[in-house]
């Protein structure tokens, strides 16, 4: 299930946000991709998993700054994970387990890299279509980006989808995995700027006192 903490991740997309346009493109979602301050949102992740009758759901909160990502997690069970350009820590509170990762590559986590990268090492849309074959629409009043890896990776992703309205971020993150599962990511963006980091260090603070989490 930690590999899946991707899915956490790729929620950061929906923390770009900018001024609508007529109509989005290709480009200009990439463009808004580029992260310009923290951002604080709500979640919502369903993972369909093949071993499992009922779908498992999951809520927290997901933090994006200039460093890194924070994603706490309060249901059904506490977790915190921090992900930086060179590491990923994870600590289970209800199960006591914690774990540091070091990464190969910047952001190399598996399922969630090529848009961490993307977000922290300002990659392209030519840079992009040579690792993915992408789709890009519009429909009604949202935009769809779809991208399929054109060479099976570790993280053994089939397709990975993205949307949201015109003008605005990602607030919903789709990944579908090779094995047959799914996950589903629902974002809400409750706060950025400033406001966003110190809601960030109300949360580590109040987490590490309930769970003696080592920072």
């Amino acid at each position: 299930m930690l590999s899946r903490v991707n899915l956490l991740f790729f929620i950061w997309l929906a923390a770009c946000t900018s001024m609508a346009n007529a109509a989005d493109t290709f480009a200009t979602v990439l463009e808004r991709m580029q992260l310009k301050e923290s951002q604080h949102f709500q979640y919502q992740e369903t993972r369909h998993l093949a071993l499992l009758t009922q779908p498992w759901v999951a809520t927290g909160d997901m933090f994006i700054t200039a460093t890194g990502m924070v994603i706490v997690q309060h249901s059904p069970s506490s977790i915190l994970t921090q992900i930086t350009h060179d590491k990923l820590k994870y600590f289970d509170a209800e199960r006591d387990i914690q774990r540091t990762i070091p990464l190969k590559k910047p952001f190399a986590v598996p399922g969630m890299a090529p848009f961490l990268q993307m977000l922290y090492l300002g990659k392209q849309q030519s840079r992009l279509e040579e690792n993915y074959q992408t789709s890009f629409q519009l429909l009604k009043d949202r935009w769809i980006l779809v991208l399929s890896p054109r060479q099976p990776g570790n993280d053994k992703i089939k397709a990975m989808t993205l949307s949201g309205s015109q003008g605005k971020g990602a607030d919903l993150l789709k990944l579908e995995y090779i094995d047959g599962d799914l996950t589903h990511w629902q974002l809400s963006l409750l706060t950025q700027g400033h406001d966003a980091t110190d809601h960030l260090k109300k949360a580590l603070a109040s987490f590490n006192e309930d769970h003696s989490f080592d920072d």
